[in-house]
């Protein structure tokens, strides 16, 4: 059977496009997996739902440390709030 070359290339454009976007589409979806897997790792989720976009305390010990004098000072305005006069 004859194919004519211009048909034979033709499928081995449209062979390798495929081919090689579900390679991409493969190698995007495991990148955007680990990046997925980064940011909860990373960031504080518990706080999105204050608006607050914190990377997690536990992530370093600076982090740790800076988040404990701020538990801190909220604990001791809402003391304030609650024991002054009104």
């Amino acid at each position: 059977m004859y194919i004519s070359s211009s048909y034979e290339s033709e499928f081995q454009i449209t062979a390798c496009f495929v081919y090689e976007s579900k390679l991409c589409r493969q190698e995007f979806n495991e990148n955007l997996s680990t990046y997925g897997e980064m940011v909860e790792q990373t960031l504080d989720l518990s706080e999105l739902d204050n608006h607050n976009y914190a990377i997690k305390p536990d992530y370093d010990d600076r982090l740790k440390v800076l988040a404990d004098k701020l538990t801190e000072v909220c604990r001791c305005i809402f003391l304030v709030e609650v024991l002054s006069p009104v």
